[in-house]
């Protein structure tokens, strides 16, 4: 299978909107073995030739409601989406983290930036996560420490350093510490941005 894209719909698209959706572009429910995880809410389509899945994922411990696709005919199940559903981009959500003084706008605009960025570095999504580890409150800073700790980026490795060692809170340092951890463990053997 192909790279997994995320796809973030803006609200209120819901799990119903999801089913619609999938009704709508004929997508072929996939049985899935039920989870133990009852943080974790996964519903998943295939095109008819089972060579593109579609996942509709409810993440409550990332409070992120996504769609993820992959398979031969990504590009193609993307762009009907995006014909079908009002989804964020990389631009609307650092707008919407970087343009409101609403904290909790912020965290959610900064946790659906983690989930949909990509193996692709974003300089743009890394001036807004950059930006948040440096925000007056300290639970943006946490949050802007948990999304690094989920993309899969490199350059992240000295700016959660930086945080670990020097952030004026204790618990956003210790969380810092933890997501190194995590960043330097995802690129102990590998070469990626």
């Amino acid at each position: 299978m192909t790279q997994l894209t995320k796809i973030i719909p803006k609200k209120p698209f819901d799990r119903e909107r999801m089913h619609d959706l999938a009704e709508q572009l004929n997508w072929v429910p996939v049985d899935l073995e039920p989870s133990d995880n009852a943080q974790l809410h996964e519903e998943v389509w295939a095109l008819g030739d089972y060579r593109t899945a579609i996942h509709w994922i409810e993440d409550d411990v990332f409070r992120v409601h996504y769609i993820a696709v992959e398979g031969e005919s990504s590009a193609q199940v993307i762009s009907e989406i995006r014909n079908h559903v009002e989804v964020h981009t990389s631009a609307s959500l650092a707008d919407l983290a970087t343009g409101e003084r609403d904290t909790l706008t912020i965290m959610d605009s900064l946790r659906m930036l983690a989930m949909q960025s990509s193996e692709d570095f974003d300089p743009e999504i890394f001036a807004v996560v950059r930006w948040a580890l440096n925000d007056p409150e300290p639970v943006v800073r946490r949050v802007a420490v948990l999304a690094s700790s989920i993309m899969p980026w490199r350059k992240l490795d000295p700016l959660l350093e930086y945080v670990s060692r020097h952030d004026p809170d204790e618990a956003v340092r210790a969380d810092a510490r933890e997501a190194l951890t995590i960043v330097r463990d995802r690129f102990q053997d590998s070469s990626t941005t």
